[in-house]
């Protein structure tokens, strides 16, 4: 029962960022895993844009550094509650539009 609930909200939360996002930013195909990546452009790196959304947002993300990425990227878990997460995605994208 909880393994059905957690893997509707991810399946829902990753369409939620795929929707979300949009630009010169993608949502990188996913088959499995509770977290998304986005790649961004590299108009800075991806750290400043990760402390940016903490101290300005609260939204909290990985820079794609963290994992190895050698493109600028973010990493976003997915388990959020919906509702949380679409304003969370709506927030990287109003960041992105900032940049």
């Amino acid at each position: 029962m909880v393994r059905e609930q957690i893997l509707a909200r991810v399946r829902i939360n990753y369409r939620t960022l795929a929707g979300t996002v949009r630009g010169d930013a993608t949502v990188l195909p996913a088959d499995a895993g509770w977290s998304a990546v986005v790649r961004v452009p590299a108009t800075r790196p991806d750290e400043a844009l990760a402390l940016d959304l903490l101290d300005r947002d609260a939204v909290v993300v990985h820079p794609g550094y963290f994992f190895d990425f050698r493109h600028e990227a973010l990493v976003v878990s997915l388990l959020p509650p919906t509702a949380q997460f679409a304003r969370g995605a709506q927030l990287i994208q109003d960041r992105l539009n900032a940049a």
